[in-house]
């Protein structure tokens, strides 16, 4: 099968309940588009929009802090996108049920990121 051998996510900048916002570093999300930014022939991952309830926690100043000069990544249909990578990223935010079971049928290889939280599904795979 002919695939990119890259890392493939998109997604919300979300922060989940239990992380501290101070440290940018401990964001989940921030974390990937620094190691992307590391790595960029290893990964192809961008934050489409920023969840609005991120604003009670954290001043907009800080969260362009956090994003740095990158843009907004375009949104994407994943039906049509992920089939052409052949890894795929789980990470985590603000729980989506629907999220893990799309990233599966895409037939990539499927990285879970190790969190106190995760989708029932998640038990069946480990």
């Amino acid at each position: 099968e002919d695939r990119l051998a890259k890392v493939f996510w998109r997604g919300e900048l979300s922060i989940p309940d239990h992380v501290i916002t101070a440290d940018p570093g401990s964001l989940p999300r921030i974390r990937l588009l620094r190691l992307a930014d590391q790595h960029p022939d290893l990964f192809d991952v961008g934050i489409v929009s920023v969840d609005n309830a991120i604003y009670q926690r954290v001043r907009r100043r800080i969260v362009r802090e956090w994003l740095g000069q990158r843009p907004m990544a375009p949104r994407v249909d994943m039906f049509k996108t992920l089939p052409r990578y052949r890894y795929a990223v789980n990470v985590a935010a603000v729980l989506s049920s629907w999220r893990l079971s799309e990233l599966l049928a895409s037939g990539c290889v499927l990285l879970l990121q190790a969190d106190t939280s995760r989708e029932v599904i998640h038990e069946w795979l480990t």
